[in-house]
């Protein structure tokens, strides 16, 4: 029997996470956290932020479909692919070293914009 039609969850963030739309998260039970780790996979992106009370909307890597926003710390043209940052931002691909892919951008940004971008499994690269 299906449940859902897309992989929206609401989960409780570990810390306030109003306006951090875009950011990837890592998830553990019902608790999302902002990734702090270029190489450690995202489990999802923040949808919707919101406080600790209020909780937030995360799409789940691999299970949403569609284009989600993706928040830049780097500059991206239009059909990059897409790796983690350190910072649960994401930057163009290097091509080369330990990195996880998270999906395609659908429009150029620079760092801090919040930018279109068609995700997927996370594919971790060396």
């Amino acid at each position: 029997m299906k449940r859902r039609t897309e992989g929206l969850i609401r989960l409780t963030p570990a810390a306030d996470y109003s306006g951090k739309e875009g950011y990837g998260v890592t998830i553990a039970g019902d608790v999302a956290t902002l990734s702090a780790s270029a190489t450690v996979p995202w489990d999802g992106v923040i949808a919707e932020g919101g406080t600790v009370a209020q909780g937030c909307g995360v799409a789940v890597l691999g299970a949403v479909p569609g284009g989600l926003d993706v928040k830049l710390s780097g500059t991206v043209v239009r059909g990059a692919k897409l790796i983690q940052a350190a910072d649960g931002t994401a930057i163009t691909d290097s091509g080369s070293g330990a990195r996880v892919q998270v999906g395609v951008v659908n429009e150029a940004g620079v760092s801090g914009d919040l930018v279109e971008f068609f995700p997927r499994t996370p594919l971790i690269l060396s």
